[in-house]
């Protein structure tokens, strides 16, 4: 993780950028949904399916 955080101009920015770098290494990835609560993050796990494949589940 060699990106310059302290160049990066606000902290929602950098909080989202730190997010996409831990959940790459973990395979992840993770949906944010601001809220009034301060906000959710759904996170979404597994193989890649073809959209073709995934709507005939």
């Amino acid at each position: 993780d060699k990106l310059p955080y302290d160049l990066i101009p606000t902290r929602e920015l950098r909080a989202m950028l730190r997010r996409y770098v831990r959940e790459r290494k973990q395979e992840r990835f993770g949906i944010y949904m601001d809220s009034g609560d301060g906000g959710r993050l759904a996170m979404i796990e597994g193989e890649a399916r073809s959209w073709h494949q995934a709507i005939q589940d």
